[in-house]
């Protein structure tokens, strides 16, 4: 898919970028590709970062899975995820489940981030008050909060 032709081939990737957005393409599919050139071990171009940056606007990626899967690729890159971390924090909490939540705090741990992953924290208490964690999302869950608070 469009995350394969990123990774394998970014510059082509960057120019796939360009035409999905000349086209009006879903931010999903924009995600998938530059979630794609994340996976490369060159480093992302400036306009990879900047569609990165903007995919929380323009228009707006909300579904929980691609946002989760987008910024788990760039875990070093806070300035540029920030805005999608935000959108990922302000869903509706019946759009965020444990699994989502788990892989954010993951991306917390590796990018010492720490405002959001207070946020989320918050969600998983309110998704667990309400008895929708299972057990092996809360074991995960709980060992990446003590990793976060030890930062």
């Amino acid at each position: 898919g469009l995350g394969s032709v990123g990774s394998l081939d970014p510059p082509f990737g960057e120019r796939l970028i360009l035409q999905l957005q000349k086209i009006g393409a879903e931010p999903r599919q924009i995600s998938a590709c530059v979630t794609g050139i994340a996976r490369n071990p060159l480093p992302p171009t400036q306009h990879t970062l900047t569609t990165l940056h903007n995919l929380a606007t323009d228009p707006p990626l909300t579904d929980p899975s691609h946002l989760v899967t987008t910024l788990t690729s760039f875990a070093a890159l806070s300035f540029y995820s920030q805005p999608l971390f935000a959108q990922l924090v302000d869903l509706p909490t019946c759009d965020l489940n444990a699994s989502h939540i788990s892989r954010a705090l993951w991306y917390c741990t590796k990018a010492n981030e720490t405002v959001y992953a207070e946020r989320l924290i918050s969600r998983y208490k309110q998704l667990a008050a309400e008895g929708t964690v299972s057990d092996d999302h809360r074991t995960a869950i709980e060992k990446l909060i003590g990793k976060i608070k030890d930062v």
